[in-house]
């Protein structure tokens, strides 16, 4: 990250950050091109749970490739 002050690695940090935010984004591959789903999440006993259909695009894409990546984004602050 080019900005060392807005890495974060502390895991108290990160578990106040994923209980805080309402919703994220799921990024995976599906036919070899980027697909990004918003989700709404809950984050339980240090394990991300979020609501989808049992099959479909998502869970093919999952299945083919399971290596996705999950972002949150929590208002740090306003730069004008």
């Amino acid at each position: 990250m080019r900005r060392a002050e807005f890495d974060v690695k502390d895991k108290n940090s990160i578990n106040e950050i994923l209980q805080a935010c309402e919703y994220g984004t799921l990024s995976l591959i599906s036919e070899g091109k980027p697909y990004v789903v918003a989700l709404n999440f809950v984050f339980f006993e240090n394990s991300i749970f979020f609501h989808g259909a049992k099959e479909g695009e998502q869970i093919d894409a999952i299945l083919y490739i399971p290596n996705v990546s999950f972002l949150v984004i929590k208002t740090y602050s306003f730069i004008p």
